[in-house]
């Protein structure tokens, strides 16, 4: 009877590590890079490691390296502001996607997509 219960505690225990793995809560790490290029900003890349509101983003252009402020995350896309340069990005990374405002216009981008995380 003993052999039984432990047999089955175990089972329950491996059930609930493969459940809470599959669910990603026991990520370390997550770098999600998307590479695009825009006709109103030219080439550019977006890496997000934490994608919560309040944490930054780089955009990488020729002209440099940039920092983005994460303002909302609706419906697993992230929008992400630059203020000095007056640039909005709402980066879609399950439709390969990047809206980037600058100002009042608005461009589409389709983008590639890479993803790691440990």
């Amino acid at each position: 009877m003993k052999a039984s219960t432990i047999a089955g505690l175990l089972a329950l225990g491996v059930i609930a590590g493969v459940g809470i793995t599959s669910l990603g809560s026991l990520k370390r790490f997550e770098h999600r890079t998307m590479s695009c290029s825009n006709p109103m900003i030219g080439p550019f890349e977006l890496v997000v490691n934490r994608a919560k509101v309040g944490q930054t983003a780089q955009l990488t252009q020729p002209q440099g390296n940039f920092t983005l402020i994460i303002k909302a995350i609706s419906d697993g896309v992230i929008i992400a502001d630059h203020d000095q340069r007056r640039l909005r990005f709402s980066i879609d990374f399950t439709n390969e996607k990047v809206l980037v405002q600058e100002n009042s216009k608005l461009k589409s981008s389709k983008c590639k997509t890479t993803e790691f995380s440990m």
